[in-house]
């Protein structure tokens, strides 16, 4: 099994690995500005880092503890716990934020009550979309989890449009730290460290693990079931704490720390795409294609945007859609290099078989040498489909059709796709 690791990226900065899975560590200078209480763990556990996003919002990032395939297998098979600092956290308070929210936001929200998460877009005012939004509510607080990139922009925007209304936002990144658990025995271990009860997806619970106070919603972006964590960030080593007892105690309940690459691989199979990295501040929510209907609500009110998005979803034509390409599975044998791979440089081979695979912004024609229609966004080797390449891409919706074949120019070689009818692979 190999897994590919790119399409991982934001803000423009692609933070991949090459095909070797052999990540390049990051500065460690450039960790997050605020101590991080979990650090000293996670460089114990072996872990190489990956930057994501760029200047001051850049954080590092783990791209895996020592075997994406063993992460990956994890993950599919039992649970891996996740960290995720390229996650931000916004908070917002008052009686009036619900109301706000949905005169703002392009879902509708007013039916939102305590327990429930939705999904939902912030645009600007010629419909881009400048910020992919989860709502977490809570009795008497709302939280918003969105890409630190985009944290800054929806701090201050959002912020400008409250004016009489009893209502707040602040920025929690620092006071909240974002982990997840992500398997098919995630539900066991979740119910054992706060015998919290499996959750429907878009759930929300509030509890105490090692005692300290954790938000729980369950959101299966990775193909398996997902529980993604709000914890207290001066109580973090207590809540790993007791992960990590529940783990040693219960053979059943063993679980894996996993990086980035070997979630990436999983997103990508699942279809789920990542806000600025497969649509972003350019993009409008008409071209989300499927995705469309779980973000904007088109019988509600008005909201920033609207009258861009009701109009070009009105004519049906956007000038391009999100879809998923399959491609055709080609291995090719390339010169072992010292660099990357040391411990083979001086085999008698002298060769490795490797599988080609587009990157992030590969372009696509509808035939070799033909018409560009698009572009890759991700990228990856998907072991669940026997290590065939897949991606997710903008294509020109005149060529956005289930069954067609696209061309993705990798330099010396073409490779062939096909659309697939849904973003999701398997």
């Amino acid at each position: 099994m190999v897994l590919g690791s790119e399409g991982i990226c934001a803000a423009g900065a692609m933070i991949g690995a090459d095909h070797t899975n052999r990540p390049t560590p990051a500065p460690l200078h450039t960790t997050m500005t605020k101590t991080d209480p979990l650090r000293k763990r996670l460089i114990e556990a072996e872990a190489s880092w990956l930057l994501y996003g760029q200047g001051a919002d850049a954080v590092e990032l783990v791209a895996s503890f020592g075997s994406v395939e063993l992460e990956y297998a994890s993950l599919r098979k039992g649970c891996v716990v996740l960290d995720q600092p390229h996650r931000a956290t916004l908070r917002m308070t008052g009686a009036d934020r619900r109301s706000l929210m949905n005169s703002l936001f392009t879902q509708e929200l007013k039916d939102l009550a305590p327990g429930q998460c939705r999904r939902s877009l912030w645009l600007n005012r010629q419909g881009r979309i400048d910020a992919d939004l989860r709502i977490v509510e809570l009795e008497g607080e709302s939280f918003l989890d969105v890409d630190r990139n985009a944290a800054d922009r929806a701090l201050g925007t959002i912020s400008s449009y409250i004016i009489t209304e009893d209502a707040a936002l602040e920025n929690a990144t620092d006071a909240w730290r974002r982990l997840a658990l992500h398997g098919p025995r995630a539900a066991a271990l979740l119910t054992a460290i706060s015998g919290v009860e499996a959750l429907d997806p878009g759930a929300v619970i509030e509890t105490t693990i090692g005692g300290v106070r954790t938000i729980v919603d369950r959101q299966d972006s990775l193909g398996v079931p997902g529980y993604e964590l709000l914890v207290q960030s001066d109580g973090a080593g207590d809540f790993m704490d007791r992960i990590e007892e529940a783990g040693s105690a219960d053979e059943s309940l063993r679980w894996r720390r996993s990086g980035w690459l070997a979630c990436n691989t999983a997103r990508i199979e699942s279809g789920w795409p990542l806000y600025l990295t497969d649509f972003g501040t350019d993009s409008i929510p008409n071209e989300l294609g499927e995705l469309l209907g779980d973000r904007v609500s088109f019988t509600k009110g008005c909201y920033l945007g609207q009258e861009v998005v009701a109009r070009i979803h009105a004519q049906g034509q956007p000038k391009r859609l999100l879809v998923a390409v399959r491609m055709a599975r080609e291995v090719v044998e390339e010169p072992v290099s010292d660099a990357l791979y040391p411990d083979q440089a001086n085999s008698p081979e002298g060769t490795r078989a490797r599988t080609l695979q587009p990157e992030t912004g590969t372009p696509l024609f509808d035939k070799p040498g033909g018409t560009i229609i698009g572009a890759v966004t991700s990228a990856t080797l998907s072991p669940m489909l026997g290590d065939a390449p897949i991606a997710l891409a903008q294509i020109k919706t005149s060529a956005a059709k289930a069954g067609l074949a696209v061309h993705a120019d990798l330099g010396s070689r073409t490779l062939q796709g096909e659309i697939q009818e849904r973003l999701r692979f398997v």
